[in-house]
């Protein structure tokens, strides 16, 4: 959308998407190669790879020392665990995560659980994506309680919906993948629902 935007402008431009990683998406390589194609048949450019360190009136300045001239800087950062983590001395992967297991409760052992960002679940199915949120109160209310709770088991095959903005957007599950206007109608459904549950928390 942000592309359409700037291409109707007075005097055009373009977006330019700058990535440390090598490649979009890097927590969903199911949606990877989908995604990048979607974003360059609407012009958007794309410099991999690189990381920026400073932003200017009239740019963005990247580690290589080279830089891209903007108009517009649109920042977003992704998720981390905090030091705490690392510094606990608690078992952890090289990015900081608390090493989970499948009930997101420290391996060691410790009454310790951890969600999100902060948690590494190992060993994890291939494209397995559990839901947190719910695994966690779930666990918490198991501990609570006195009660052993069930492990639950992470989905083998977890839905990737991707919004493109044009009415339609990017669907893979399991082996199904492509890009509709029926997932656009399911990814605004699904989005829909989870404001409305939020409302009423």
């Amino acid at each position: 959308m942000l592309q359409r935007l700037v291409r109707a402008r007075p005097g055009g431009g373009v977006v330019t998407i700058i990535e440390a990683e090598p490649h979009l998406l890097a927590d969903l390589p199911s949606c990877r190669e989908s995604a990048h194609r979607a974003l360059e048949r609407e012009g958007v450019c794309f410099a991999l790879g690189a990381r920026a360190v400073e932003v200017h009136e009239d740019g963005v300045l990247l580690t290589s020392g080279g830089g891209l001239p903007s108009d517009l800087v649109v920042w977003t950062t992704g998720g981390a665990p905090p030091p705490l983590i690392a510094e606990s001395g608690l078992p952890h992967d090289a990015h900081g995560r608390l090493l989970v297991d499948e009930g997101l409760r420290a391996r060691s052992g410790a009454p310790i659980w951890a969600a999100g960002h902060c948690a590494a679940v190992e060993p994890s199915p291939p494209g397995a994506t559990p839901e947190h949120g719910e695994l966690l109160e779930r666990a918490l209310r198991a501990f609570l309680s006195g009660r052993q709770g069930r492990v639950h088991r992470p989905r083998a095959r977890s839905l990737c919906l991707i919004d493109t903005a044009d009415g339609r957007a990017i669907v893979h599950w399991g082996s199904i993948s492509g890009r509709s206007r029926l997932a656009g109608w399911l990814k605004r459904r699904r989005d829909r629902r989870f404001v409305a549950r939020l409302a009423e928390a």
